[in-house]
């Protein structure tokens, strides 16, 4: 599976010191089937851990996501 980050979603991350091991664990749950919202075929929005804190109080990562195949990081918004 490889994993890529836009340059802007990389930059929010960042200033939001979300790791890059968060994501990773993100990736890993969407291809368990845990996915929280799903916009079309490729298109899913995964629930961020905000350091110090759950997931549930976190962020929003909307990604491409394609099984088995690649994963990129558009978006991140509160």
């Amino acid at each position: 599976m490889r994993i890529f980050k836009t340059k802007h979603f990389a930059r929010l991350a960042r200033r939001s010191k979300v790791m890059d091991g968060t994501l990773r664990d993100d990736v890993t749950r969407a291809e368990a089937g845990q996915i929280d919202a799903q916009f079309g075929k490729f298109m899913i929005k995964q629930c961020v851990e905000r350091p110090g804190e759950g997931r549930s109080a976190g962020f929003r990562a909307v990604m491409v996501f394609k099984t088995g195949d690649m994963t990129v990081f558009l978006y991140l918004f509160p």
